[in-house]
């Protein structure tokens, strides 16, 4: 009914090792600027709740959040899709094996956005949505190029701005 606790006091920091047969495989330690929790052996953290695995840091630092093998740096998974990531794109994984998807939630006057960026200019390229007039924008070299307004209209970003097409590569039918 009370309360329990244990307290490790160090000069400069404290830390609890465990492991196995008197070898040290896992590190709890604590100073005063940081507190970690490490592996000093080659296998993952796993975090679970409920008797049930959460997340899992690999031992090559991926982290998975309902996935024991992650697939990229962030793998999210809901559902098995029986799928692969792409080495190109593997930053962050959204797996599921049925509907799914990420959602951005911000007030209606928010200005929400997923920019593409570079070493000289980090947004480039974007996809914006703009709740205070629910229009969906599209940006190319840092500028916008076309917008879908409120009532479905397709605009370019600016009036006499953009050509439907290029000399070379041209719409056969636009309806």
């Amino acid at each position: 009914s009370g309360t329990a606790f244990m307290q490790i006091d160090g000069g400069n920091g404290s830390r609890i090792d465990f492991g196995i047969s008197g070898s040290r495989n896992t590190t709890l330690y604590a100073d005063a600027s940081i507190t970690e929790l490490g592996r000093t052996t080659n296998h993952p953290i796993a975090f679970k709740t409920n008797n049930t695995e959460r997340v899992r840091i690999a031992n090559d630092g991926k982290v998975g959040i309902g996935e024991t093998s992650p697939l990229g740096k962030l793998h999210v998974k809901s559902g098995e899709s029986s799928g692969s990531a792409d080495a190109n794109a593997d930053e962050l994984v959204i797996e599921g094996a049925g509907n799914h998807g990420i959602q951005f939630l911000g007030p209606n006057n928010s200005y929400m956005q997923m920019l593409f960026g570079d070493n000289d200019d980090s947004d480039v390229g974007y996809l914006a949505y703009d709740h205070t007039n629910n229009a969906l924008t599209l940006g190319v070299n840092a500028a916008e190029r076309f917008r879908v307004d409120s009532s479905g209209h397709i605009t370019p970003g600016s009036d006499n701005a953009q050509d439907l097409g290029t000399n070379s590569k041209r719409w056969r039918n636009v309806y």
